[in-house]
């Protein structure tokens, strides 16, 4: 087998030893890209979360309102329809 370089001149060695160097490129950079954008939206993922295991305690009556007695139909736990 010969060498995919072997019988062509300087110029067309140069030319592909170039478009080798822009295809690595391009593909380090694609690499980049992607790894960014997959770190983006597992942050924006970690951040929907964190408000949604949150929100029960944000909208918790003695905790919005610490000093005011609670309504006497507070009832904690789960509501079984009746």
């Amino acid at each position: 087998m010969v060498h995919p370089l072997h019988g062509y001149g300087q110029e067309t060695k140069y030319f592909m030893k170039t478009v080798l160097r822009c295809f690595s490129g391009l593909a380090v950079s694609v690499t980049g890209l992607v790894l960014y954008l997959l770190g983006h939206i597992r942050q924006k993922t970690e951040a929907m979360l964190s408000r949604i295991s949150d929100e029960g305690y944000e909208t918790a009556y003695d905790i919005l309102y610490p000093g005011e007695e609670s309504n006497d139909n507070l009832h904690y736990g789960p509501v079984i329809p009746e």
